[in-house]
């Protein structure tokens, strides 16, 4: 069975050390099974326009994205999860609670893996709801 990958998405500009959120959440979709692409991976240094070129194509490599917490905040992340939208890319939020030392919270992260199995499974009907934190799925 061919793994499933995951585009990381979350604020970078003006966050200090924001890779340990990128990299904490790394761990747990890793742990989950998922290849993971992460833009804060990236060499610094490049333009807004080049960063976001590079983020797009990485995103379109994605099954689903999942937005780390203040990404709302992020001109880049909402300019991804708007991306997103607009190419039908399912994506979720991912679980502040899952991050640092409590990334390993049962509850969360079963919520996360079964998000992150509809939404890569190709089942977006619930997408809405689940970006809301619903857990439902409504079989066809």
């Amino acid at each position: 069975m061919k793994k499933k990958v995951i585009y990381i998405a979350g604020p970078i500009t003006g966050v200090p050390r924001y890779w340990e959120a990128f990299e904490s959440a790394d761990d747990v979709l890793t742990s989950l099974g998922y290849i993971v692409l992460t833009p804060s991976r990236l060499p610094e240094g490049l333009s807004a326009e080049q960063y976001a070129r590079i983020d797009f194509a990485m995103i379109d490599s994605a099954d689903a994205v999942v937005l780390l917490p203040g990404s709302k905040e992020s001109k880049g992340a909402r300019l991804e999860r708007s991306y997103c939208d607009y190419i039908g890319k399912p994506w979720t939020y991912y679980p502040a609670t899952l991050l640092g030392a409590n990334k390993r919270a049962s509850t969360e992260l079963d919520a996360l893996s079964l998000r992150l199995g509809v939404l890569t499974n190709g089942r977006t009907d619930n997408a809405d709801n689940m970006r809301d934190g619903a857990l439902a799925v409504a079989d066809k």
